[in-house]
């Protein structure tokens, strides 16, 4: 029986090698908070862009819409990214009095990631 014993130990030994290196993976990919803000083909949103999509929110505008106007306006995003970045504002910028106070809050902490 040694010999199986000494088999099911290996075995166990590689299950748990692996799931080491699996969360390590997993740990390595973790987005940084920036990156949260971003898409990754597109890039950054801008200020710009901002402006555009609170402007037409508040004014009523579906994330559709304002993904027209944003065409428009040489951006290319899609209706599900205005969507989340509409999210993302509400929640996020809660705490500051202008757009232009919360991006360079966004500029400040992209320099601490980096």
């Amino acid at each position: 029986m040694p010999v199986r014993s000494a088999t099911r130990e290996r075995v166990r030994e590689r299950a748990r090698l692996k799931r080491e290196r699996e969360r390590k993976i997993k740990e390595e990919l973790k987005p940084s908070f920036f990156s949260l803000c971003n898409r990754p083909k597109s890039g950054p949103y801008r200020l710009e862009e901002d402006k555009i999509i609170v402007a037409e929110f508040g004014a009523g505008s579906t994330p559709g819409e304002i993904t027209k106007v944003l065409k428009e306006a040489g951006f290319q995003r899609t209706p599900l990214s205005v969507n989340m970045r509409i999210k993302f504002l509400k929640k996020s910028g809660e705490g500051f009095d202008t757009i232009e106070a919360f991006h360079e809050h966004l500029r400040e902490k992209a320099a601490k990631v980096v």
